[in-house]
């Protein structure tokens, strides 16, 4: 399991080296261009260290630094759009822009199934169950860090060109109890992606509109403002009785967030 403990302790960044020097051990390092100058920067303090070994055997050092400020001008930034989650797609804006749901887990999980029957058969406290235990969680680690460089991939696109960003509330704990969605609803990661996207939006100047669960953004019509009481899950296409507007269903869900955000 994860094992980890944090030094408060006085840390330093060797200069033109990524060394870290603790208790007068250097220790090599690996990050980013980026970050590994921002740690040498003479206005970054470094208030402490947490060291983590992981499943996978691999060893990490998160370290808690305080920085300027360092908001950015968004003053041209004036975009408005709603955001529909979703499973087909992973989500669709009020302007028409579409993501597709990449499925990191389902596309993985035969793979996934044959390294547990493998880990299963091996006997307990052997070499050779160790070796399928790390290869198993080699394999989730890989589709965390996919999942989660997509999410950061899509909020900093959202994020670039949008100053104010709406979004339904999901009840996601109550969602997954139901059992033909649940391994799909855990897969696309709405949580992570929501929380992702508002802790950028709060450190960006972006603003983030959340609407009622129970408001009906997708059995709405946006054009005339009908409500569809036999809208199904199988319907994909949203068609108006009244107007006779025909538009992609989530597409549809999107505009109505957008509108009854200004509501909020």
């Amino acid at each position: 399991n994860n094992q980890s403990f944090t030094s408060k302790q006085n840390i330093k960044i060797l200069e033109n080296f990524n060394k870290i020097v603790f208790f007068s051990n250097k220790i090599k390092f690996k990050t980013s261009e980026k970050y590994s100058l921002e740690l040498r920067l003479p206005t970054t303090k470094i208030k402490k260290v947490t060291y983590l070994k992981d499943t996978c055997n691999n060893y990490y050092a998160s370290i808690l630094v305080e920085v300027p400020d360092l908001s950015e001008d968004r003053t041209n930034i004036t975009k408005e759009i709603g955001i529909d989650l979703g499973l087909k797609e992973f989500l669709v804006t009020s302007d028409g822009f579409k993501v597709d749901n990449p499925k990191f887990l389902r596309s993985s999980l035969d793979k996934i199934k044959k390294l547990n029957k493998l880990h299963s058969r091996k006997k307990k406290g052997s070499n050779n169950r160790e070796k399928c235990r790390l290869k198993l969680a080699k394999m989730h680690k890989k589709i965390a860090n996919q999942r989660k460089h997509f999410i950061h991939c899509v909020s900093n696109e959202l994020l670039n060109e949008n100053q104010v960003l709406c979004l339904e509330t999901l009840k996601v704990k109550n969602m997954i109890k139901n059992h033909k969605l649940a391994l799909s609803i855990s897969d696309v990661s709405w949580s992570a992606f929501t929380s992702t996207l508002e802790y950028k939006a709060n450190n960006r100047g972006a603003e983030i509109r959340r609407i009622d669960t129970f408001l009906p953004s997708s059995k709405q019509c946006s054009c005339c403002g009908n409500i569809k009481t036999d809208l199904t899950l199988g319907d994909r296409t949203y068609i108006c009785t009244n107007c006779g507007i025909i538009l992609d269903r989530d597409h549809n869900a999107a505009i109505n967030i957008l509108e009854f955000s200004k509501d909020v």
